[in-house]
């Protein structure tokens, strides 16, 4: 990797011309940077220290963000149509290259690309078709603070929070110029791979972002991503950069806007970025475990302003209007403490605890779900045959009515035992989130017959209440068991593999009094 010094923008773009006379049939991706990192360019989920976030809360930021592009799907699928469709490259200057053959943009593909930018992790390494983009970049540093407020220290809202109540902590960020504390500034010009096969990417290949009507931060930015492969040289992709220009802070003969652009230039606010404010609306805020006397949403969603004190600006009521605050309820922990019928379940004649089941949270998307596969032997391994699966408690119940209650149906018991599988449903009854009751259902076994499920025993009079339930209980029962089966490729075949980014198991959550 060459690097080279240049003292000012002409001569800057002057050698990037150069280079692509060279490299002719390249795809340029830009990346600006104030500092050099040994010239390793490494997403930063596979940088040292970053472990932990993988583990915990890389599935609930999957989850997130699964369930706000299926609300969108209308929307997104009329993106999809026009993606292309008489659209001619746009190039800002003559070093800036039209845009290169794209990836199939699946749903799959777009929740990954969205978490990279909007503050989660992923195998991908930011880059910018646009050379002013990069080197706005390469002149602004980075920073994010916690910011403690109280309730009463948050102005202009139409409800106002109560006054006593815990103190809310905000993930402030923002970038600044960085000189004259930082003298020197860098621009990485790669040459990544284009990609040859829509459902496989290779280390090194690029995703070309444009357009997305879905976000503005992604279109400001001119954004676009290159896939790094953790087998592969350690996820380094320095071995696509064709050359790094260093130099000095400012660079001499910059656009205006490299020196002048402001953060919500390229980090508008929530009420300009609809994708922004869909997942600030989906990112409540909660009691910290750490810190029970304050709230904080629960994935790290960075706020970016153009300063560090921006209360009672735009920007921050912008903000403050996506708040919304829930009290811890998760059903499961409240029942394992609990000694009655309700929690136990008669299965070959012994008695089954929901206090040992393994807790899984499903996603509000559970409801997209199509029926589960038909088998004539099953079993809930290898996640055990007793499990306790339970809604998305981030908003209320997945399914919009049900006899049992209403209010907010939430959770299922399931108890496998020989071929035939148990299952009760939970909710919350009516009343505040202070003081939470539990509704139950009788609970009833079932079987699959014929690609059905069906109720084994007597079944209930028709049209009565217990009918009613019954019925419920089989189409939760049958959604549940759709996340456990891989229905697409292997439909007599139960996954046997970790858990999938959908179902997810986080001690964190339920780890509390």
């Amino acid at each position: 990797m060459e690097t080279v010094l240049v003292s000012d923008y002409r001569k800057l773009r002057l050698r990037i011309r150069e280079l692509a006379r060279e490299h002719r049939d390249a795809k340029f991706a830009f990346r600006g940077q104030i500092a050099f990192h040994n010239g390793a360019v490494i997403p930063s989920i596979m940088r040292t220290g970053h472990a932990d976030y993988q583990e915990v809360h890389h599935p609930l930021w999957y989850t997130l963000v699964s369930d706000m592009v299926f609300s969108q799907v209308l929307e997104y699928q009329k993106w999809l149509r026009s993606r292309g469709q008489d659209r001619k490259p746009v190039v800002e200057s003559e070093t800036e290259t039209p845009e290169a053959p794209k990836t199939s943009a699946s749903l799959g593909s777009q929740i990954e690309r969205l978490l990279q930018h909007y503050g989660a992790r992923s195998n991908y390494v930011d880059v910018t078709s646009s050379l002013t983009v990069a080197l706005w970049f390469a002149h602004h540093a980075h920073n994010m603070h916690d910011l403690p407020l109280l309730p009463a220290d948050v102005p202009d809202l139409d409800e106002s929070p109560d006054p006593f109540g815990p103190m809310r902590v905000y993930d402030i960020a923002w970038y600044e110029r960085a000189w004259p504390k930082a003298k020197v500034g860098y621009l990485f010009v790669l040459a990544p791979n284009i990609p040859q096969n829509p459902g496989t990417l290779r280390h090194g290949d690029y995703i070309d972002l444009l357009p997305n009507v879905m976000s503005l931060r992604i279109d400001r930015q001119r954004a676009g991503l290159i896939f790094a492969e953790n087998t592969v040289d350690s996820g380094d992709l320095s071995k696509f950069v064709l050359r790094v220009f260093e130099f000095r802070l400012p660079l001499k003969g910059a656009p205006r806007f490299v020196t002048q652009a402001k953060t919500s230039t390229l980090f508008p606010s929530p009420d300009k970025d609809l994708t922004y404010g869909d997942l600030l609306d989906r990112i409540p805020f909660q009691t910290d475990l750490n810190a029970p006397f304050s709230v904080r949403r629960i994935v790290r969603i960075p706020e970016y302003y153009d300063k560090f004190l921006s209360q009672g600006s735009a920007a921050w009521r912008a903000y403050r209007k996506r708040d919304t605050y829930r009290f811890i309820s998760l059903l499961f922990p409240m029942l394992m403490d609990q000694n009655h019928s309700s929690v136990v379940c008669q299965a070959g004649g012994a008695d089954v605890h929901l206090k040992h089941a393994t807790p899984l949270l499903c996603p509000l998307s559970i409801s997209f779900v199509m029926d589960p596969a038909s088998a004539d032997d099953f079993t809930l391994a290898p996640h055990g045959d007793n499990l306790f699966l339970e809604y998305d408690p981030i908003r209320g119940g997945v399914i919009a009515e049900t006899p049992i209650a209403p209010s907010d149906p939430r959770g299922i018991w399931i108890v496998s035992h020989g071929k035939h599988i148990w299952c009760r449903l939970f909710a919350k009854s009516k009343g505040n989130d202070e003081q939470v009751g539990i509704a139950a259902t009788f609970g009833h076994w079932f079987a699959f017959e014929n690609g059905t499920i069906v109720l084994v025993g007597d079944p209930a009079e028709e049209g009565s209440d217990e009918s009613e339930l019954i019925d419920t209980e089989r189409e939760l029962l049958g959604l549940a068991l759709s996340l456990l089966w891989d229905v697409r490729h292997e439909r007599r075949k139960l996954i046997s593999s970790p858990l999938p980014p959908y179902l997810m198991f986080s001690e964190e959550l339920i780890a509390f009094s």
